[in-house]
């Protein structure tokens, strides 16, 4: 979680928990129910906290009045207090439909969509709420927070400039401003107004922990490492001060030292990279120079496949992407002309060539209509014959349709287009997987540079099957770089025999 995330974090349990959740004006219910005594009542249950209570009157209510709006209001923000942001937008999107230049409505949605993980549908709202509300310093505020989350911190730092001078005394503004400082590089500003918060509040972490990266920054690991220690004292378990006190313990020469904290950032969060990095700094320096090596090359693999996912297309940052989300809903509704229609859309409003047939063919493969997707990505490789991408995907649909040969046709075509395809190498991974050649799956795998998870599962399999122990540990590392935590993947890790336990029963041998 980002710093910006983790405050708006503590801002959104402050407004909304609070028992006192803006209302909408008087003017603005609807006459009918205006004096309805059922939603007196269900007001006075939440001001004492009773909110199961009070959902039910408003549910109650809705069914009468499934157009009131003050009634979608409430309903939308008790289920933010419950932290059901799908139910919680659903019901402010009816009642944004009603009063579309509401504020407080489109304040509201636009957290909603923040904390579910849409920032950029949460950014568009929360700007339309500024033009609405120019003066309003808790909207600004907001757009101020979800632009420097989004990296585009020069307006963000503007919104949030008019923000303080709107409302000096406005919640965790000197933190955000003092971040967004942080992130535009402007140090010194950053650090003198994150001290005088850290001064108000000496268990903001956050301010303590960005003071620590500044003071790095700038070479000062001894005041670095203070910071970093006093973060650890009041949460052991924080792994970005675990990886940094690892840093400038390494930058201060204590190797040795060094390797506890770094060793545990990576257990509480295996993606790390950088902790690998300093692991192998440090043991490289105390003489270890193979389990040194090991790290360098563990950290330049996970930065590799990173940086690899962050250009390619593909059904996993699709359905990661809220354009795409809407496409798949044209998809699934409205059927194939409107989806398509929808990627159209798309590449016309961020000015990028898309070729709609690969894109609707993906959304069908996600949908696991393989008939349907090989259907519309033969039309896509039509359109684009020498798109090695196109290519490739359609030949992985193939293998999953169990069609191996037609399959093994257009992964080897794509790769006569591009013999780094990843997409390519990953389908030539399974294809041989499939075949039982071992060896030969886990070295076009390997060389895919995938992030994927399944594709590393295989591979960690692959390995382990092919008696190769060292690969098979590697890969279980970027299982546990890439997977985040995500119990399916850790269970995978278990079936595939890719645990520590499992792996130190097999002979140590190198695949050629």
């Amino acid at each position: 979680m980002s710093f910006v995330r983790s405050c708006l974090g503590i801002c959104l349990i402050a407004i909304v928990a609070a028992n006192g959740v803006p209302l909408l004006a008087d003017a603005q219910v609807s006459p009918a129910t205006g004096e309805n005594g059922a939603l007196r009542r269900a007001a006075e249950l939440e001001e004492h906290g009773q909110f199961a209570e009070a959902e039910q009157v408003y549910l109650a209510q809705e069914e009468h009045f499934p157009k009131n709006a003050k009634i979608l209001f409430h309903l939308g923000t008790l289920r933010m207090r419950q932290n059901d942001w799908p139910k919680a937008i659903e019901y402010l999107e009816k009642c944004r439909a009603l009063q579309p230049t509401n504020t407080d409505v489109l304040f509201y949605l636009a957290q909603a969509y923040y904390l579910k993980g849409e920032l950029a549908e949460a950014q568009k709202i929360i700007l339309s709420a500024a033009r609405l509300a120019p003066k309003d310093a808790a909207v600004l505020q907001k757009a101020g927070e979800y632009s420097c989350e989004a990296n585009d911190c020069g307006p963000g730092l503007d919104d949030l400039l008019k923000a303080r001078k709107f409302d000096p005394a406005l919640e965790n503004i000197d933190m955000d401003l003092g971040m967004a400082y942080y992130k535009l590089f402007k140090h010194e500003e950053a650090q003198q107004i994150l001290e005088a918060v850290f001064g108000k509040d000496p268990n903001n972490l956050v301010a303590a922990l960005i003071l620590g990266e500044i003071a790095a920054y700038k070479g000062n690991w001894e005041q670095a490492r203070g910071l970093y220690e006093y973060v650890l004292m009041r949460n052991p378990r924080n792994a970005s001060a675990l990886k940094d006190l690892g840093t400038s313990l390494v930058a201060l020469g204590k190797d040795e030292e060094a390797l506890a904290p770094l060793h545990e950032a990576l257990d509480i969060d295996p993606s790390l990279s950088d902790a690998h990095f300093q692991l192998g700094r440090a043991l490289r320096s105390l003489g270890r120079s193979e389990e040194s090596l090991h790290e360098m090359e563990l950290y330049q693999s996970i930065r590799d496949r990173a940086h690899i996912a962050q250009t390619l297309v593909s059904p996993d940052n699709a359905s990661q992407n809220e354009h795409w989300r809407e496409c798949e809903k044209a998809l699934k509704e409205k059927g194939e002309s409107s989806a398509i229609a929808c990627v159209n859309l798309v590449a016309a409003e961020t000015h990028t060539q898309l070729n709609a047939y690969y894109m609707v063919g993906m959304l069908y493969s996600a949908q696991k209509r393989n008939e349907d997707a090989i259907r519309v990505l033969n039309k896509a490789a039509q359109v684009s014959p020498n798109n090695a991408d196109i290519i490739a995907f359609l030949g992985r649909v193939y293998l999953r349709d169990q069609h191996y040969k037609q399959g093994e046709v257009y992964l080897k075509r794509a790769l006569e287009i591009n013999a780094t395809n990843q997409i390519a190498l990953v389908g030539m991974g399974e294809l041989q997987y499939v075949r039982g050649q071992w060896t030969e799956a886990a070295r076009y795998f390997d060389e895919s540079r995938t992030q994927e998870v399944s594709a590393l599962l295989l591979m960690c399999d692959a390995y382990v099957r092919a008696g190769n122990r060292d690969k098979a540990r590697e890969a279980t590392e970027l299982v546990l770089a890439f997977s985040h935590g995500d119990a399916k993947s850790l269970e995978g890790l278990k079936s595939t025999g890719c645990t520590d336990d499992a792996l130190e029963l097999l002979p140590s041998t190198q695949v050629e």
